[in-house]
């Protein structure tokens, strides 16, 4: 893309990162980081999201939760990045205390449930 002069944009930052956090390129995950950041490109919650996966599947689940706690909005999706890196990471307790903080918040999880147990 780069090599035809074309500059990767926030639609192509967003579609890209799922690709890099399965193959678990950290390098090329911290190089589109640092391309929004050069080039001005928000990192709202959507790509936030994207880039709290990305962290997270990568290993680096501290830059996760940095990034995530830089967030300006948090949604019920950037929670579960957020939630489910901790979790896939070994850190279960954090993760349940991650959601417990998302309760009080006033966020929901992205599923509710309707019948009880």
């Amino acid at each position: 893309m780069r090599a035809q002069g074309v500059s990767p944009n926030y639609v192509t930052l967003v579609s890209v990162l799922p690709a890099i956090s399965r193959l678990g390129d950290m390098r090329l995950g911290k190089w589109i980081h640092c391309h929004a950041i050069r080039n001005e490109i928000a990192v709202d919650d959507v790509l936030g999201s994207a880039l709290v996966d990305m962290y997270s599947k990568c290993g680096d689940v501290e830059a996760a939760v940095i990034l995530f706690e830089s967030l300006p909005k948090k949604n019920p999706v950037t929670w579960s990045a957020l939630i489910g890196g901790l979790a896939l990471n070994g850190r279960a307790h954090d993760a349940i205390n991650h959601f417990h903080m998302m309760e009080k918040e006033g966020g929901t999880p992205p599923m509710s449930c309707s019948w009880a147990f």
